[in-house]
Parts: C-alpha cells; structure tokens; sequence
C-alpha cells in the first residue's frame, strides 16, 4: 500500500511536445494576416494622400473623377504674364475649342506697343463667360480656317485676346487671339491665321460680350 501512495505522488512526466499547441501556429498566422492588411492598407492611403496633394502649382484644376469642372482661370495682369500657351485637353489636337464648353472667361489686353504701356501688353477689360456666350464663342472659333494665298493685313499693333473656357469635367482650355494684322488663333496644338469673315464675327461678338459686362458692372456700383 505505501508503493502504491508513493506512485501516485510521482510528479508527472514533462512532455515538451505540449507546448506546441496546434493552435499556436493558426494564431500567429491569423496575427500576420491582419498586419499584412493593415500595412496595406496604410500604403493605399498613403498613395491617394501623395497623389491628391501632389501636381503642377500653376494649374487649377480638378479631378475628372470628382466630377467637377476646371476653376475658371483669372486674367493674368500683361499678356506678357500669360507665358506660352498651354492645353492639356486631348480634344484640343483637333478643335480649337472641345464641344460643350460649360462657361469660362475672356480677357482683353492693350497694344503692346502703345507708348503709356510697358512692352507686356497691359490688362484692358474682361468678362466672365455663361454658358451660352461659351458656346457662342466655340462654334464662331471652330468655323475658323486658315485663308490660303497672298494677304494684304493691317498693321499688327500686338493687340490680344485670351479666352479660357471651362467644362464640367477635366481641365479647361485656353486660346489665343491676335486680335490685329492678319488675325491668329492658336490653342497651343492649333494655330489658324487670316482675316476672315469668322475673325471679323469672333471680333463682334467678343467686343459685344465685353461692353454688356462692362454695363453690367457700372449697374451694380
């Protein structure tokens, strides 16, 4: 009896096989699992923060994706402020202005080469575009062609029109107008010139825009 009682106060014997739990190892896996998402999660957020803050500082413009049209550009003080004209808008290789423009603005500038201005061209009126005036402007523009042969142009007094138009997705388009000489317009992608009976109906119809907002402004003053 004493045997007995003694073997059953025998420690029991260690099995290190008992310390690898099958289940330890699906805990650490499920644990990485989840670091992995999260990690990737981390990078993703981090991708959309960069690209969101990240992009030319002289643009202004939005996303098409957030379904959002360009900020209608303000008119730069000189023409010589302008810089080169620019268009990122694929459309543009082959219009003038891409169909459906939703609004925009036109900014007239002074001689150049008038003797109280600077050799820039100074800012002498603009004009904030509807809808309508937009679409005005794009049709009289896209009609416009290139006239072929011998041309007798008036002087070319480096007088400037700049037109931005805007949609309501992606960027907005510029063009330029030399409104004196032989007349030119160019986007940038394409240059038309000549003095054509769509020039002379661009020039009525802008100068005709401008006077209605410079009356407009006088009103509210």
């Amino acid at each position: 009896m004493l045997r007995e009682a003694t073997d059953q106060l025998q420690p029991p014997v260690f099995h290190p096989d008992l310390l690898m739990s099958p289940r330890r190892p699906r805990f650490r896996v499920a644990v990485l699992g989840l670091a992995a998402t999260a990690a990737a999660v981390a990078v993703a957020l981090g991708v959309v923060a960069i690209a969101q803050t990240q992009g030319p500082a002289d643009r202004l413009v939005l996303s098409p994706a957030q379904g959002r049209g360009a900020v209608t550009p303000a008119c730069p003080s000189t023409f010589a402020a302008a810089g080169d004209v620019a268009n990122d808008r694929r459309e543009a290789v082959s219009q003038l202005v891409p169909a459906t423009p939703t609004g925009g603005r036109l900014c007239r500038y002074a001689s150049a080469l008038a003797e109280q201005g600077d050799g820039a061209g100074p800012i002498e009126a603009d004009a904030q575009l509807s809808r309508q005036e937009a679409l005005q402007l794009a049709d009289i523009l896209n009609q416009i062609k290139t006239v072929e042969g011998v041309r007798h142009c008036p002087v070319d007094t480096e007088t400037y029109d700049i037109l931005y138009f805007t949609y309501e997705r992606g960027p907005s388009v510029e063009v330029r107008i030399n409104t004196s000489g032989c007349t030119s317009f160019t986007n940038g992608l394409i240059t038309l010139g000549g003095t054509s009976p769509e020039s002379y109906a661009y020039r009525a119809t802008a100068d005709e825009i401008l006077a209605d907002s410079m009356v407009s402004q006088t009103g509210s003053k």
